[in-house]
């Protein structure tokens, strides 16, 4: 099993643990210096064995805006303290807020092919970010789930995705903080 542990230590999300063959690690990758205090984990590829994700939750207050799809799925698991869901669909998207403060996991079986990213955004950023209902919601109930199909994409989430993690590999995106305000903008309304 493929295992990686992260967590967020100074505003930035940090890879704690990467239990993985050496060819697997290349799945995994942090952008911490790319938006104004915001942190990245991008995690594409396909999965050769099951693999999990674990969130080990810091004492930095924010949210975790995870965003993935998942080709040839057989088995897609999320589980927090108080939500666990589990997809049998060959094709998963989700789009998903979860508060800092709680330890969460994605379980995946193998085989698959999986891009994901997932945001760490400070508190200090968050109101800016998303409307209040949305951040009401989630701090009741601590992680919210978005349905991908009620938003207004222009193109398909996996491309949308792709978009975003292109701008993040330009050291000197003059569009990321565009495409990401415009991302918020469609996943929130």
């Amino acid at each position: 099993m493929v295992k990686i542990v992260y967590t967020i230590e100074n505003g930035k999300i940090k890879i704690k643990d990467l239990d993985s063959p050496a060819e697997q690690q290349e799945l995994v990758k942090v952008y911490d210096n790319r938006l104004n205090d915001m942190s990245f984990l991008h995690m594409k590829g396909g999965l050769q064995n099951k693999t999990c994700t674990l969130f080990d939750p810091p004492q930095e207050p924010g949210i975790i805006l995870s965003v993935q799809t998942i080709h040839r799925n057989s088995k897609f698991e999320f589980e927090s303290a108080n939500n666990i869901s589990v997809s049998y669909s060959p094709v998963v998207e989700s789009i998903q807020l979860m508060a800092s403060n709680i330890p969460f996991a994605h379980r995946y079986d193998n085989p698959g092919s999986v891009n994901r990213l997932d945001i760490y955004i400070p508190a200090n950023k968050v109101k800016a970010l998303l409307p209040e209902k949305i951040l009401e919601k989630l701090y009741s109930r601590q992680v919210l789930n978005l349905s991908p199909a009620t938003n207004k994409f222009l193109s398909p989430l996996n491309e949308f995705l792709n978009l975003l993690i292109k701008e993040l590999g330009k050291k000197e995106s003059k569009t990321l903080g565009a495409y990401f305000e415009n991302f918020i903008q469609c996943i929130t309304l």
